[in-house]
């Protein structure tokens, strides 16, 4: 997974990993984290996002069907969990999102 808005407070792997936590909490899992990361170079005025992997597979579907209530939560309205995808991956969603989006506006049209 991807999660982003995660705000960067320090360099601790374990003080990541708690928030992380504490961020599937709230969308109601409590599955075991494997392994976390920063993806890039550290900058001061952005936030780099974390991606980190799951013990278990049906924690990962979970996740994901539940992510979007975190948009209603107060305090993590900003931060967001995406799937990983490689780079064919993501021309493929990407293609799928403007497909969909075109056939939005015909309809709309019309």
């Amino acid at each position: 997974y991807d999660l982003y808005g995660l705000e960067e407070k320090s360099d601790d792997d374990h003080e990541l990993v708690s928030r992380i936590e504490s961020v599937l909490s709230e969308v109601g899992e409590k599955p075991v984290i494997k392994d976390c990361c920063r993806i890039g170079l550290k900058r001061e005025k952005s936030v780099r996002h974390v991606r980190f992997f799951l013990n278990s597979s049906a924690h990962v579907i979970q996740v994901l069907k539940n992510a979007r209530k975190l948009r209603n939560v107060d305090g993590y309205g900003s931060i967001y969990i995406c799937p990983d995808r490689s780079p064919e991956e993501r021309k493929a969603y990407n293609t799928l999102v403007e497909d969909l989006k075109q056939k939005q506006d015909i309809e709309c049209v019309s």
